[in-house]
């Protein structure tokens, strides 16, 4: 019996980049925390509990808009990775969607191998080479009308 029978030669792209944007998204959500945690700081305002959940949060959804308005994030572009939908970039809606179902993501996608979240809002990685006109360097260079 052929091995061709329970093999497929497509592999999804949420799939074929799941770690990559795992740890990408992991580390997002850590840097907002801690930019966050550096706003209050800077603002000298006190830092209980409540105020650094808050300005955790909110530093996220900015994050996660400014994600959906380019598909680029900074650890996104460290990790070659782009978010699109049809060739594009996701949108302001998606992005803020996103930032709401990312944390259940990061949960659930180790053990299920999938990115359901993503796939709802027919979200995908596209792999970007590193250092070329399109690649990873092309992020950065965005601002100087690349």
């Amino acid at each position: 019996m052929s091995d061709a029978l329970f093999s497929s030669e497509f592999e999804p792209a949420d799939t074929r980049y799941l770690w990559r944007l795992w740890f990408a998204d992991l580390l997002d959500l850590a840097t907002s925390v801690l930019l966050g945690w550096g706003a209050l700081r800077a603002m000298d305002v006190d830092r209980t509990p409540g105020t650094l959940v808050v300005a955790g949060v909110v530093t996220w959804l900015l994050m996660s808009a400014a994600g959906g308005l380019s598909g680029w994030t900074l650890w996104r572009g460290v990790m070659s990775l782009r978010l699109v939908v049809d060739g594009s970039a996701p949108g302001l809606g998606r992005g803020l969607f996103r930032a709401v179902l990312l944390p259940v993501d990061l949960v659930i996608s180790p053990f299920l191998q999938r990115r359901y979240c993503d796939r709802l809002q027919k979200v995908q990685p596209e792999a970007v080479p590193p250092f070329t006109k399109s690649g990873s360097a092309a992020w950065a260079g965005r601002a100087s009308g690349w």
